[in-house]
């Protein structure tokens, strides 16, 4: 017996259909992408600097103990990097949203400062 007598003829055709798409679809496969020509190294870049109007709380912690003075809540606001600098006394109703470019300086009932913080 020979392969074209024990198979079917619809079954020959099935296996050759099969055999097309297969080579078909093998066609259209995508290649491997080629490695990416080599570039010489770059030189390191020093760190970029905070965004401007971005605050950093560490900056104003000299603040802490001294008497609130608007030359002080500046200063504080320079160092931090913040665009806006606000008081907060004992009692006194603020706003709660959390703006990233504003420093908070808290207050006690002397008006030194007792906390400084993003927000």
């Amino acid at each position: 017996m020979t392969f074209n007598q024990t198979i079917s003829e619809p079954m020959r055709k099935l296996l050759f259909a099969t055999a097309g798409a297969v080579l078909l679809l093998g066609a259209c496969a995508v290649p491997p992408p080629s490695a990416p020509p080599s570039v010489a190294a770059a030189p390191a870049l020093p760190p970029l600097p905070p965004p401007a109007g971005r605050c950093n709380a560490d900056a104003g912690q000299f603040a802490l103990g001294q008497t609130y003075t608007e030359r002080i809540a500046e200063a504080v606001r320079s160092a931090s990097g913040a665009r806006i600098a606000r008081a907060l006394r004992p009692g006194q109703v603020v706003t709660r949203e959390y703006a990233g470019d504003r420093i908070n300086l808290t207050l006690d009932a002397a008006d030194r400062v007792v906390g400084v913080g993003c927000g």
